[in-house]
């Protein structure tokens, strides 16, 4: 049963493990286990902060090829129309799928905004604690949703390639806060944890594990 925000409180039933401002969210996800905490000396790099730079270098290699490939190809209209059609069409669409999902495990108040600190848009369920699982959810399902359609337009419009390509990168790309989101839920799933958004007063998330 889904706890209540009270019960959460409840020193007897939960603790509080993290809360982080919505700016901080990227940091928090980039090392969850050092995140808030002393270091000492230099500084711990998580196995999925190298995950995350290794695939944003990669990915980025091979835009930077395709780009000059594309450019000498004259094919840098579709360089340009990939990007509109990116930021105007194909990234509302995945913070809509995020809020979807939302709606799909009943939270009663689903919205939507932007940290310009952070560099992100993002969807979040006001005062609805979710557990690991259904984060694993939320945080898959735009990925999980768009890639195949990419993929099955490249394959039926072959002539727009470039399109299709750049979109499907830099959206893979731009996926690495959900891939975050589930390997931090993967890593937690012998606990039993939940987590909360409060963005409408404090722009705080938050989690708490059971006793």
């Amino acid at each position: 049963m889904r706890p209540t925000l009270e019960q959460l409180y409840d020193e007897n039933l939960y603790k509080e493990i993290a809360s982080f401002h919505i700016d901080e969210t990227m940091k928090f996800l980039m090392n969850s286990d050092s995140y808030g905490k002393e270091q000492v000396g230099k500084k711990s790099s998580s196995l999925f902060q190298k995950f995350g730079v290794v695939l944003i270098t990669i990915i980025g290699g091979i835009i930077g090829y395709f780009s000059v490939t594309w450019i000498k190809d004259l094919k840098g209209l579709q360089l340009g129309l990939g990007f509109l059609i990116l930021f105007l069409g194909i990234l509302p669409f995945h913070e809509w799928i995020h809020g979807l999902t939302f709606k799909s495990l009943k939270a009663p108040e689903v919205g939507y905004g932007i940290s310009w600190k952070a560099g992100m848009v993002y969807a979040y369920a006001q005062k609805f604690p979710i557990s690991m699982p259904e984060l694993k959810k939320v945080a898959i399902m735009p990925f999980a949703v768009i890639t195949p359609l990419l993929c099955i337009a490249w394959y039926i419009m072959p002539q727009y390639s470039a399109i299709f390509i750049f979109i499907l990168l830099i959206h893979t790309m731009s996926c690495i806060g959900d891939f975050a989101l589930v390997y931090y839920a993967i890593k937690n799933k012998n606990k039993t944890i939940y987590t909360y958004d409060d963005l409408k007063v404090e722009k705080k998330t938050y989690f708490f594990e059971k006793l």
